[in-house]
């Protein structure tokens, strides 16, 4: 996939202008019940921190480096079917100098984990 093909994907997909989640009267994203508490909490500052960040590509890896680190301290594991995707995010920020291209690999990420759930729903 070319660059600018890749990178337009990237604004497509951080581009929270058009996300419309219900909020209650605090502000805060109507979640599915289930979810504990602490990886809500996680899932409320992405979306603030992401919404916030606007078009600015440092800001949204900054968002999902606290996202990341949010979700572990709330106890979070990566479950097992997403560790051969793993990979792709530390080889491809490697070479990556700008941050719309280090969001490209998150996208590149999300793909590969798409394509393993088409084949397990193959299965």
């Amino acid at each position: 996939m070319e660059d600018r093909e890749m990178a337009r994907k990237v604004r497509s997909h951080v581009n929270l202008n058009d996300f419309k989640p219900s909020f209650r009267p605090s502000n805060r994203p109507v979640l599915p019940s289930g979810i504990p508490p602490k990886v809500k909490l996680c899932i409320v500052a992405a979306i603030i921190c992401h919404k916030k960040a606007g078009e600015d590509a440092c800001e949204h890896l900054e968002c999902i480096k606290k996202a990341g680190i949010c979700l572990h301290a709330a106890g979070v594991k990566l479950p097992p079917f997403i560790k051969p995707c793993l990979p792709i995010i530390p080889c491809c920020l490697l070479g990556s100098e700008s941050c719309e291209e280090k969001l490209c690999c998150f996208v590149r990420f999300g793909e590969c984990l798409k394509k393993l759930g088409d084949k397990k729903d193959a299965e």
